[in-house]
């Protein structure tokens, strides 16, 4: 039996896949940020930061983005009832 020894080469520049991606239509950036803030929700913060070597205030800042959506839903929420209430929803 033999055995090959072929070394494994690079064919493609790295950023390949990058410009694949954006052909497609796949934000990158956004995609990114996005699964940043999922991570966040999940892991404190500052340990994301340690983890992944992003700054604390980056990390921060995502983590007050991704709870946003449900800081304001008492606002939102109390609006809309009001609003209905007094009958200027409609």
């Amino acid at each position: 039996m033999a055995v090959s020894r072929m070394t494994a080469r690079v064919t493609h520049p790295p950023n390949t896949l990058m410009e694949r991606l954006r052909e497609i239509g796949i934000d990158l950036l956004g995609a990114r940020n996005e699964s940043l803030r999922a991570l966040v929700k999940k892991v404190p913060a500052p340990l994301v930061a340690e983890m992944l070597g992003y700054s604390y205030q980056v990390t921060q800042k995502h983590s007050a983005a991704a709870a946003e959506p449900w800081f304001r839903y008492p606002i939102i929420q109390a609006t809309r009832i009001m609003t209905d209430t007094i009958g200027m929803g409609r």
